[in-house]
This record gives C-alpha cells, structure tokens and sequence, in this order.
C-alpha cells in the first residue's frame, strides 16, 4: 500500500480540454496567429504554455510570453471552470482519504488556478498539498513540482509514494524524483504507447483502476 498519491490535474483527475483549447484559440486570434486543429491542441493538455505555444506554434520567447498572458485573459475568468471530472474522480479520492493515504495534486498549471478550481468545486478538502507552478516561474520543470508535493505531503521513504499523470511528462518528472508512476489513460491525452516509451510502472484506464494498485 502506498501512504502517499500525487496527481496531476489536467487529464488526469478533469477533463480541462474544452476550457484549456477556448484560451489558447483566444490567444492566438489576439496576437493575429493562425488557430490550431484538434488534434494539435491536445498537446497543450500537460506540458508547460510556453513550451506548448513554442513547439506547436513557433513563436519565440517574447511572443510565447504574450500568448501566455493572453491565453490567462480568456481562462481566469471563463476557462478556468470549463471542465469535467472523470465519473471516478471524486468517489476514488474520498476512498483514498478515508483509507489514510495523504494526497497532492502536482501539476504544471499554476497553483493559484488549482486552489480556485478545488474551492469552486468544494473539493479542497480531498488534498493534504497543493503543488503547482507559480506565475515567477514559467518554465518550472514536473519534477521541481513533484519534489515539492512530496516535501509538502512530508514523505520519508520515496518508496511509500506514488505519482499518477497522463502524459510522459508526468512519468519522467515521477522518475526524476525517484517515484514510481501510474499512467491514465482515461483522460485521452496521453496513450499507451507514450506511457510506455516514457516507462510508466502501470498503465491503467481510470482512476478507480488507480486505487486498486494504491491500496494494494
């Protein structure tokens, strides 16, 4: 049994998609730029903005900056609660807590935002720690923001702990930690064969699959 399960957020405990994609339209038709396809924005579930808006758009540093500043515009407002939970989010974390395993959520969005969505939604209480980027650091690396989850969740043994994402980001950033790490593929995002090509230690297709492997 694990004592300790971080998560990422996007695709992984919500469906963030329909709110992250509005923005990141609304930012590129601020600045004049072409809008994306579908399948192009998918990849701006995960990674950091400003990598997203570099390799999928081009734009330099400068105007990587720009679209980030627009993009918030449009989501702290509106997109911010433009998503979905997963059907097995919230009965899964309420399993986990009354089982006594401490929970974080490690992710690269900026941990005001998280702190807002938790609040808005009444859930703030499912998370012993909030791990998040900060608006001063916007390139700040997935295993900066696990190593702080697992200071904030005061882990001893790296062993008793766990990290879940949907995306190779969040398995590289588990491993740089030296945590182990479940892939979800529930969300879309992210697939078997990236989990796999990243070394996922599990691959499962929900969340409820998730607290079996956590409580084992």
């Amino acid at each position: 049994m694990f004592r300790y399960a971080i998560f990422d957020f996007d695709g992984t405990l919500a469906d963030t998609g329909a709110g992250v994609f509005a923005s990141v339209q609304y930012a590129l038709r601020s600045m004049g730029e072409p809008e994306l396809d579908s399948e192009t924005l998918k990849y701006f579930i995960g990674p950091p903005l400003e990598t997203s808006f570099s390799v999928k758009c081009g734009l330099d540093s400068e105007r990587c900056h720009e679209a980030v500043e627009k993009y918030r515009e449009y989501y702290s407002t509106k997109g911010i609660y433009e998503l979905d939970f997963f059907p097995s989010t919230l009965s899964t974390l309420r399993e986990l807590k009354a089982a006594g395993v401490k929970t974080a959520v490690g992710s690269s969005k900026p941990e005001l935002f998280i702190n807002r969505i938790l609040e808005h939604f009444g859930i703030s209480d499912l998370f012993d720690f909030v791990s998040g980027a900060t608006f001063g650091e916007p390139h700040a690396d997935k295993t900066v923001i696990i190593s702080r989850a697992v200071n904030g969740l005061g882990v001893e043994k790296l062993s008793d702990a766990v990290m879940v994402g949907d995306r190779s980001f969040d398995i590289d950033g588990a491993h740089g930690v030296g945590l182990k790490c479940v892939g979800v593929l529930e969300g879309g995002y992210g697939d078997e064969n990236e989990f796999k090509t990243a070394g996922a230690d599990w691959i499962v297709d929900t969340l409820a699959d998730v607290k079996d492997i956590i409580l084992k």
